[in-house]
């Protein structure tokens, strides 16, 4: 589910789940909602489970937002025949507080690299939708953590090249994110995300969904546990709709915006 102000550390970085990863990294990313007091420009991270965005500014509206890659859906590009592309896409909400109808939002890379930063968001959020559906998942109870349960990260947390089943553009996002910004708390994802290599995240089967109990053999339904509530889950998830794509290898940034001069 869409979550603002969850997900950055009073230092001005990111939290990150236990067992969460950094697949890439940009600066310098506008981010735009419907309802513009949210708007920021500031430090965008695709993990093995989400997207997360941390505000570089002061806006006390908005300084963090995630959005797990399960709840993402209308993911497209954007090609402007005046101005430079971006992605754009929303994500179901957590509350009905955000509105029937999911957050919008939209992402500028002022430096470039949208068709490849949403090449790589729209495998992962495929690749993350079929690992839902085939665990049987459904999105438990709201998850809140505890603000003091936040700890520094390790360098392993961020290693160009993970084995995540796809390509990562790592040739456009070289920077690594700032050492000493990158916090991880106790509680592992509360929903699923990619298998990377075993020998980068040897804990990961075992830290996926330990805090909402686990699928029992020949059930098809499975139990999330939030303090003394539960909830019994129906079988399928919903998938989120294919990035405007095709089959053909996109162009590049560069070509983009020279077909439309």
């Amino acid at each position: 589910m869409a979550t603002f102000n969850s997900s950055h550390h009073q230092s001005g970085g990111v939290v990150l789940f236990a067992g969460e990863l950094i697949l890439l990294y940009v600066d310098k990313v506008d981010i735009q909602f419907d309802n513009k007091s949210l708007n920021s420009v500031g430090r965008l991270y695709l993990t093995t489970h989400r997207i997360v965005f941390t505000s570089g500014s002061n806006n006390q509206n908005m300084r963090s937002f995630s959005a797990p890659f399960y709840a993402i859906y209308d993911l497209s590009l954007e090609q402007p025949v005046f101005g430079a592309n971006y992605i754009k896409g929303k994500v179901r909400p957590e509350s009905q507080i955000d509105g029937q109808n999911g957050v919008t939002f939209k992402l500028h890379f002022k430096h470039g690299g949208a068709i490849e930063f949403g090449q790589a968001m729209d495998s992962a959020a495929k690749q993350a939708s079929s690992v839902a559906q085939n665990m049987h998942f459904q999105p438990p109870p709201p998850y809140t953590t505890t603000a003091g349960q936040y700890y520094e990260a390790p360098p392993s947390v961020y290693q160009p090249a993970y084995n995540c089943g796809f390509a990562l553009p790592t040739q456009v996002f070289s920077t690594p994110p700032p050492a000493g910004f990158i916090y991880t708390m106790e509680a592992p994802p509360p929903y699923p995300g990619l298998n990377t290599a075993p020998q980068q995240c040897p804990a990961y089967n075992q830290m996926a969904f330990p805090a909402y109990g686990q699928t029992l053999a020949g059930d098809p339904y499975q139990v999330y546990q939030n303090g003394n509530a539960s909830a019994s889950a129906p079988p399928l998830a919903p998938q989120p709709a294919g990035f405007a794509f095709g089959n053909e290898r996109p162009p590049t940034y560069d070509e983009a915006i020279k077909k439309h001069q």
